[in-house]
């Protein structure tokens, strides 16, 4: 299973300030917009005046909502734009998918940015028999969620650019926040004992973890 592509996400409101002359916009990027649970995001974006000028040594704050997106913001972190309007604030972890957002002193607020968090994840193979390997796929999440649809294997010889849907394996519970997926399967002839092989979770509905809509494909490209 591979990690989700790093992708940014941006998103805009303008908020006149109350009292203000003019209205001001910031607007906020998360990368990785989708990635593994343990992996660090950096939210980034500009802070500018109704004619787009930077607005510089602006003070803002970095709020998350998690899922399922309807409890009160929390303020997670602080940011001084730069003498281009800009911010960045590093090392931002996340353990289930999470709408952000950047709130400025003077009350402009920008759009939402949402971003995804994935199981963390491992696949491994064993080879337990003539032409049999054995594929474990684990998983870690948060303690309380619960993972329930089965985990797609995918082998193809070794030159292959692509292979179907091999085993679907059952994704067991094995303690709070690990879980795991097993099965073993026979490698045609023709493969001559090379193949590459890979793995691919759907989203369990209710985990806050992964993109909704984002299924598993038929064929997997290696």
């Amino acid at each position: 299973m591979r990690a989700g592509r790093i992708a940014g996400l941006t998103a805009t409101l303008v908020l006149g300030a109350a009292g203000a002359a003019s209205a001001a916009e910031v607007d906020v990027g998360v990368s990785p917009s989708d990635a593994a649970l343990g992996t660090l995001h950096t939210a980034s974006g500009q802070m500018r005046d109704d004619a787009g000028a930077a607005l510089a040594g602006r003070r803002i704050s970095l709020q998350v909502r998690p899922f399922p997106f309807t409890g009160a913001w929390r303020t997670v972190d602080h940011a001084t734009t730069d003498a281009k309007g800009r911010y960045a604030i590093d090392d931002v972890e996340l353990d289930r998918n999470t709408d952000l957002r950047v709130v400025a002193f003077d009350g402009t607020a920008s759009g939402i940015a949402r971003a995804f968090t994935y199981p963390a994840h491992r696949l491994a193979y064993k080879v337990v028999g003539k032409r049999r390997i054995r594929l474990t796929q684990t998983y870690r999440t948060p303690r309380d969620v619960r993972l329930r649809r089965r985990t797609l294997f995918y082998v193809g010889s070794g030159s292959a650019t692509s292979a179907r849907v091999s085993a679907r394996g059952k994704t067991k519970r094995l303690r709070a926040g690990r879980f795991r997926s097993v099965v073993t399967v026979t490698l045609p002839r023709a493969f001559r004992g090379r193949f590459q092989y890979a793995s691919c979770f759907a989203y369990t509905p209710g985990s806050g973890m992964g993109d909704p809509a984002r299924g598993c494909p038929k064929r997997y490209a290696f």
